[in-house]
């Protein structure tokens, strides 16, 4: 979700992890993900809007002929009305580096208009005076960025030297000449990089191993050695023995962060044929440092598993903004978690007690289910500072406290998540989490990783219960289940079979199985054909084919900046 603009520090202070890590070295994977970033657009000249206000940007683009734009997204609507912004819009496309060789990449820069003032108006971000288009071509093996010798971009924000090539990761920058004729001339910077992609070709993803990678302390403080772990893992989440484990590290100074990452691993456990299914290094980083990055791959019977680059924090904050203790990357394209500690369970974050459950809750949880461990690229974690307060579902009140700065400073996330340890004394009913209707956290225990993802289908996918006969029960879209009225209370769920690969199997959740309930033209239930155990918004266990539509169906707004 976007970001306020308090991340801003944070963007700045780990820049390198986020401009850099994606073009380093990693393995030799097929599929790669390209990614383009919009840093910066400003009028140069002309009036964008037809009625002389400030400009709605939005950019139309193409990766390897997919085209997309973000247009009307929640992070375009919230930087409208203004003739310069920073937005960090992100837009990714899979690609098959064997297949593809050299893809074009174009961006059309737009200002939004409609209703009373007509079409949207195309701007010139081009020096080329036959197009007001940014066109170029990436070389997918070697990260050469071919701009063409009329593209008039430079090689950064302060130079004037035109280049017609670039480098994944390099900050490019481009001003429209005023032909052909457009509204106004943009100023517009961007980058383009490509990292191997996380998730296999869809050919062998039942079969290609996973990776899943952590670090330890969840923030460590400055000098305190930095445990990196890396696991292979199977579709089932089975440990598996792998041939090699390639772990890469970086650091920076201050704000003055490196412009690469490392040419070579910062440790590799290659044991050939014997198979080990963990690899650990530890490092350091130097007095002044802000932030760390890293990244694991694995091979395991000539299949390689990559896990993205990750970045966190040295130490705290000395305010009480949130802290990315895991960090993929923008705001504008990740899901973004935030653990916030129940008052009377934790004393405060610095203690090692919370963030030590948080980094269980990770591992144990996300990292543990497939789909979103083959999605980790998605998800941002982050540490709230100030706490919350859990209410106990068990007396029908689901009304917790979120952390008192939630409104201010909160408005990116997409869950909060108030941890605690409640235990009842025997005998007593167990106590029972829930997530309140049209707020963004929930609760949930520590140690319980199946209770977290289950809250967590419900925010922010937006999934029902599946469970009879006191859940949370609405129609969403896509539907997990669905309001039925009328003297037929499964027609929309049999509607909806074959599209989950179904041909059987509605039932409705609200009322007992052999409950015998009256019909009508007002009779209102709700039916799903999601099976009736063994289902995480059932019984907190294995997403199943609804579940797991509305998963995929979020990753796809991500990937097109619009999660």
């Amino acid at each position: 979700m976007p970001a306020e603009n308090f991340l801003n520090r944070y963007i700045r202070r780990l820049t390198f992890a986020f401009l850099a890590c994606l073009i380093c070295p990693a393995p030799s994977f097929a599929l790669d993900t390209v990614r383009l970033t919009i840093e910066r657009i400003r009028v140069i000249d002309g009036s964008p809007d037809s009625d002389g206000g400030e400009a709605d940007f939005f950019v139309r683009w193409q990766i390897a002929g997919a085209r997309s734009h973000n247009e009307d997204r929640g992070n375009q609507d919230s930087l409208e009305g203004m003739n310069e912004i920073m937005p960090r819009w992100e837009f990714t496309q899979d690609v098959d580096r064997n297949v593809a060789g050299t893809i074009p990449i174009q961006i059309e820069v737009w200002d939004e208009d409609g209703f009373l003032n007509g079409a949207d108006d195309q701007l010139d971000a081009s020096s080329s005076p036959s197009t007001r288009v940014v066109a170029l071509s990436l070389n997918l093996a070697t990260c050469v960025i071919t701009l063409g010798p009329n593209s008039g971009v430079f090689a950064s924000s302060t130079t004037t030297t035109l280049i017609t090539t670039g480098a994944c990761g390099q900050l490019l920058s481009v001003s429209g000449d005023g032909t052909p004729e457009s509204e106004a001339r943009v100023y517009l910077e961007f980058r383009v990089t490509r990292e191997s992609d996380i998730r296999p070709d869809s050919a062998i993803a039942g079969t290609a191993p996973r990776i899943r990678c952590t670090h330890a302390p969840l923030i460590p403080v400055t000098g305190e050695p930095i445990v990196i772990t890396a696991s292979s893992v199977n579709a089932t989440g089975g440990a598996i023995l792998a041939e090699q484990f390639n772990i890469f590290f970086a650091s920076a100074l201050g704000v003055n962060a490196p412009t690469s990452m490392p040419a070579t691993p910062a440790g590799v456990c290659s044991v050939g044929a014997t198979g080990t299914t963990t690899c650990a290094i530890t490092q350091t980083v130097p007095v002044g440092s802000a932030a760390f990055s890293y990244g694991c791959s694995t091979t395991v019977a000539g299949l390689d598993a990559w896990s993205g680059w990750k970045t966190a924090p040295i130490g705290l904050t000395a305010d009480d903004d949130p802290i990315p203790v895991v960090r993929t990357g923008s705001s504008e394209s990740r899901i973004d978690i935030v653990f916030a500690p129940d008052r009377n369970s934790y004393p405060d974050i610095s203690g090692r007690a919370f963030q030590n459950d948080v980094a269980a809750a990770i591992l144990n949880g996300y990292y543990s289910e497939d789909i979103f461990l083959m999605n980790q690229d998605h998800f941002n974690f982050w540490i709230a500072q100030q706490p919350g307060l859990v209410s106990d579902f068990t007396a029908s009140d689901c009304d917790h406290e979120p952390p008192s700065d939630w409104s201010d400073n909160y408005g990116f996330a997409d869950l909060g998540v108030i941890m605690h340890t409640w235990d009842r004394p025997a005998g007593a009913p167990a106590f029972r989490d829930c997530a309140p209707g049209g707020e963004s956290y929930v609760s949930s225990p520590a140690g319980a990783p199946r209770t977290l993802l289950h809250e967590t289908g419900h925010t922010p996918f937006g999934l029902a219960d599946e469970y009879c006969c006191d859940g949370g029960y609405f129609e969403a879209e896509p539907a997990n289940i669905y309001s039925e009225w009328g003297n037929d209370l499964t027609e929309d769920c049999r509607a909806d079979l074959a599209n989950l690969g179904r041909t059987t199997g509605c039932r409705l959740v609200d009322v007992g199985a052999g409950t015998i309930i009256g019909t009508g033209p007002f009779s209102n239930f709700h039916s799903t054909s999601e099976p009736p155990s063994n289902d995480l918004m059932n019984d907190n266990r294995t997403p199943q084919a609804a579940d797991i539509r509305s998963f995929n169906e979020m990753f796809t707004r991500c990937r097109n900046t619009s999660c």
